[in-house]
């Protein structure tokens, strides 16, 4: 149960705390009697670790599917035109970052593409931002030491 709520919070952009919820609580029962219902924060935990785990099949999947990958991962900065192989146009790589309200800041890099028709789109990474701004530079530098691909 755990994972397919942490899937469906995290894929329908629920809060943690949607397991409070006294009516999805009343579902749940009601379907199982005997349910126990994660707290937020083990929500959290799972969804974390859910990612962990996917995070490293992505990688795998990018570096065979896309053997130039690894290059552009490493220097963001150049052009990404280069990756032509069974992709239907360009790859687009976004880094963004963030201040929580509780002034804690973060940095998400995406990846999306055309194959074979189909939209894809993968979060890279997810990671708590420990410099001083969100100046261009340290957003790349940021992006470069966390995905060096060896």
């Amino acid at each position: 149960m755990c994972y397919l709520l942490g899937l469906w919070a995290s894929c329908c952009f629920h809060p943690y705390n949607i397991v409070k919820d006294e009516e999805l609580m009343a579902i749940f029962k009601m379907l199982y009697s005997k349910v126990e219902i994660p707290s937020p924060s083990t929500l959290s935990q799972d969804i974390v670790e859910m990612f962990e785990i996917l995070k490293e099949s992505v990688k795998r999947y990018l570096v065979v599917s896309f053997p130039d990958l690894s290059a552009v991962l490493i220097a963001l900065t150049e052009p990404l035109s280069i990756i032509k192989q069974d992709i239907d146009g360009k790859v687009h790589v976004s880094v963004d970052g963030w201040t929580a309200p509780q002034v804690i800041s973060f940095m998400g890099i995406t990846i999306q593409f055309f194959k074979a028709g189909q939209l894809h789109s993968f979060i890279l990474d997810f990671f708590r931002y420990v410099g001083d701004s969100f100046t261009s530079q340290a957003l790349v530098d940021s992006s470069e030491q966390a995905y060096r691909c060896t």
